[in-house]
């Protein structure tokens, strides 16, 4: 059985997969390379290529974020949202006296308890 030898093209390819990220079951699929023979002569470009495009996307990111486009509030909201952990939500946490849980008490009338009652039982 003939082992598979690299190419400068089948780099390029599998790393441009890997960047629109392609999965290595489908690279095999696509290129004829086994799936194997990809982990052993091609796992930096999938590295390589998986880095480089969110870098590239990122960098379009930035941009638009800190530009002047209408554009420009979502996306700088999405990078400081993933990327500056922030929040623009606010919470509210109610307690009772001193702490403690808020009681409650549901009083139903007379013809609502009968209703449910009757439904209950069949009547």
């Amino acid at each position: 059985m003939a082992s598979h030898k690299p190419t400068a093209k089948l780099s390029r390819q599998i790393e441009e997969m890997a960047a629109a990220g392609v999965s290595l079951d489908d690279m095999s699929n696509i290129s004829g390379i086994s799936l194997e023979d990809i982990q052993q002569f091609y796992s930096e470009e999938v590295r390589l290529g998986e880095i480089r495009a969110n870098v590239k996307v990122a960098n379009n990111l930035f941009k638009i974020a800190t530009g002047q486009t209408r554009q420009a509030v979502v996306a700088a909201q999405f990078w400081l949202r993933t990327r500056a952990n922030w929040n623009d939500k606010q919470s509210l946490e109610l307690s009772g006296k001193e702490g403690s849980p808020i009681g409650h008490e549901v009083r139903l009338d007379p013809q609502t308890i009968d209703a449910i009652r009757r439904r209950l039982i069949g009547d």
